[in-house]
């Protein structure tokens, strides 16, 4: 797929992994920081996982818009009946890329924030991660993943997409409710909110009509 200002949409590949761990760093800075102390930290962990098939952050799940050569926004997304598996799946990567002490605490942190987690139903797409680069906002490169993500969906057989949104984060929820999705739940946890400074967590769907 490819828009009018020259962005391509591809697979994504293990060879874009430095990016894409900096990009996967922007879906969640609050969350990353507090559990991994600085931005390069979190981003060379992320690097790792997303060399790694199989887990939530894996390149194989995921696909990156490209412009001229500079991958500049990226989408991870699979059938929510994956996500159990793909959770698990982080674990070694994880803490071959930590090592065990940073990796008892990110574990340990993860844990203590369990009360905000959101099921998604069975027979979802779940869009686990989405990402455009600083310097590209605003021209339309976010749509344009979403949308397919959502192509993927219905190939796959899904009744809709969910995806999570921190409920502080109100550009993004409006971003969504523009393009079809409403919000379905609403998590609060106060573990979440002395980590990270919000502790609203929102869960968005989008169910595709019968013709989709």
């Amino acid at each position: 797929m490819i828009d009018r200002s020259g962005v391509i949409l591809r697979a994504a590949t293990p060879d874009d992994a430095t990016v894409c761990g900096d990009l996967l760093f922007m879906t969640w800075p609050g969350l990353y920081l507090a559990l991994l102390g600085d931005r390069s930290r979190a981003a060379r962990a992320l690097a790792a996982l997303f060399r790694v098939s199989g887990n939530t952050f894996s390149w194989e799940a995921s696909r990156v818009a490209d412009r001229e050569g500079t991958v500049i926004g990226l989408a991870s997304s699979y059938p929510a009946e994956e996500g159990q598996r793909r959770a698990t799946s982080s674990l070694w990567p994880a803490f071959v890329a930590l090592g065990p002490f940073s990796f008892v605490r990110v574990v340990t942190g993860i844990w203590r924030i369990a009360d905000a987690s959101i099921g998604v139903d069975p027979g979802h797409f779940y869009l686990a991660n989405v990402a455009v680069s600083a310097g590209a906002r605003g021209r339309g490169t976010g749509g344009l993943l979403l949308r397919d993500a959502e192509l993927r969906a219905t190939e796959r057989g899904c009744r809709g997409v969910s995806l999570e949104v921190d409920g502080a984060n109100g550009d993004a929820r409006r971003f969504y409710e523009r393009e079809g999705y409403h919000v379905v739940e609403a998590r609060e946890s106060r573990r979440l909110a002395t980590l990270t400074g919000s502790g609203t967590r929102l869960l968005m769907s989008k169910d595709f009509s019968p013709e989709q």
